[in-house]
């Protein structure tokens, strides 16, 4: 895998965080998500019919939140809006000047949208603590996967400064 340009990316406005990503991606493979198979695209064509269907959304009790990107190239915000209208309980918010990954965004976005998680307690549970191994300068990614609790946790160590 080559990395892409970073002035033409449709993910992140933040250049550095774009560069370093595609690097770590290409000195170890294993953080890569290569292509989709079949059965993720028929999995995630099924999933898209349900959130067009508003009774599906209906029957979703689980607490939902979508952090949207003003600048988003990837995704349709209007499905962020048909999905939150119907869903029992959802919020949203449009994070401004943000492109579609916004934990590898610019500080000032991805920090707005990390402060709306702690508030809802999305990430409390994973980043509330300074001594957190996600807080450690570890750069090495191979440590970073071993102190990581979850997906989550890597990717905010992945995505910090």
């Amino acid at each position: 895998m080559r990395p892409g340009v970073a002035e033409t990316n449709d993910v992140t406005n933040d250049f550095d965080r774009f560069r370093r990503t595609g690097t770590l991606y290409v000195s170890d493979p294993q953080l890569q998500v290569n292509g989709a198979s079949l059965g993720w695209f028929a999995t995630a064509d099924k999933a898209m019919a349900n959130t067009r269907r508003p009774a599906f959304l209906q029957s979703i009790a689980t607490p939902l939140f979508i952090g949207s990107a003003e600048e988003e190239m990837l995704v349709d915000n209007k499905a962020h809006t048909h999905v939150l209208t119907h869903v029992q309980n959802g919020s949203g918010k449009l994070f401004k000047a943000g492109k579609h990954e916004l934990m590898m965004e610019k500080d000032a976005v991805r920090e707005a949208f990390i402060a709306t998680m702690n508030e809802r307690n999305e990430l409390g549970r994973c980043f509330a603590h300074r001594d957190h191994p996600f807080h450690s300068s570890d750069t090495d990614v191979g440590q970073l996967r071993r102190n990581a609790a979850s997906t989550c946790d890597l990717w905010m160590a992945l995505g910090r400064s």
